[in-house]
């Protein structure tokens, strides 16, 4: 007999039945009524080829077969009880657990550095991947390779997705310190003239959201130097009369890199508002809940640009 031929509610009766062995207490336990568990018995015995409980004098004894099932059926009964019940916990300071996360080398910079130092203080065991930005970032989450993704929300396909989001950032120009523009400033014609600095995404070279819009009103400078790395552009800059475009945030998180000054666009560009993005199925998960709130929490570190 397969299980799917099995009525799993009638293996409850049973259970009541081997314990009360008595069909009126059964019904008490169940809370139902006494006719409906006698025709539970019956569809048992039929199933079962057994009696099940038998009448000796006055009371019911199990046969056998009943004996040898009741406490294996408990058990069974007890185990299904409690994985339908208890849901999975996650302790971050011993749970050992792994992720990985797919977003440009910006993001990594300015927000993933602060969840690492939230991660590394309690989370000791968990282990976080990062990977670089994709050209299908839904298409890694819909086939499981990766466990988050962080993308700008104009970029991003959310639908069927679970999401939420982060933060947002404005765009800055920005030169080498020593560059005359520093003192002279910048309007449309410098801008448009002046040799540029620019990164894009993969190796179809997918132009950053900034230039996008820059192609669309006509403001797009001619690229003299691409990179596909956001982190190289301050010491790519220095010693040249190279512009570029960068996020505000990324200005502060520069620590440590040659030195730049931001100047105001003559043009301006669209905000950048991030988002995490992830497979439905991950949504009730403990662990991967904790880390999306750890990130949460890092991205409230970055006010939205006045």
């Amino acid at each position: 007999m397969a299980l799917g031929d099995i009525d799993l509610n009638l293996l409850v009766t049973l259970d009541a039945l081997l314990a009360e062995r008595n069909v009126t207490r059964a019904g008490r336990r169940l809370n139902v009524s006494q006719s409906t568990v006698s025709d539970a018995l019956a569809r048992l015995r039929r199933m079962l080829g057994d009696p099940l409980l038998v009448r000796v004098g006055r009371e019911m004894q199990l046969t056998p077969r009943a004996e040898g099932l009741r406490d294996e059926l408990h058990d069974t009964l007890h185990s299904i009880e409690r994985m339908v019940r208890d849901r999975p916990a996650f302790d971050p300071a011993v749970d050992d657990r792994e992720f990985s996360i797919s977003s440009s080398d910006y993001v990594a910079l300015v927000l993933l550095r602060l969840v690492i130092a939230q991660v590394s203080s309690q989370a000791p065991k968990l282990r976080l991947h990062f990977l670089p930005r994709s050209e299908d970032p839904r298409g890694l989450l819909l086939r499981n390779e990766v466990d988050l993704v962080i993308e700008p929300t104009i970029a991003m396909d959310a639908s069927g997705l679970g999401s939420q989001i982060l933060f947002s950032d404005d765009w800055q120009c920005v030169v080498a310190a020593a560059n005359p523009l520093t003192d002279a400033g910048l309007d449309e014609d410098t801008f448009l003239s002046s040799p540029y600095l620019t990164y894009t995404l993969g190796s179809s070279r997918i132009p950053n959201l900034a230039d996008q819009y820059l192609a669309t009103v006509g403001m797009l400078p001619e690229p003299w130097v691409t990179t596909e790395n956001f982190v190289l552009v301050p010491f790519l800059l220095q010693g040249t009369p190279l512009i570029a475009l960068v996020l505000r945030h990324s200005l502060t998180a520069f620590h440590g890199a040659p030195e730049v000054r931001a100047l105001v666009p003559p043009v301006d560009v669209p905000p950048v508002v991030e988002a995490m993005y992830w497979n439905p199925r991950e949504t009730d998960d403990p662990a991967h809940t904790w880390l999306r709130q750890c990130i949460a929490t890092a991205s409230e570190t970055l006010a939205a640009p006045a």
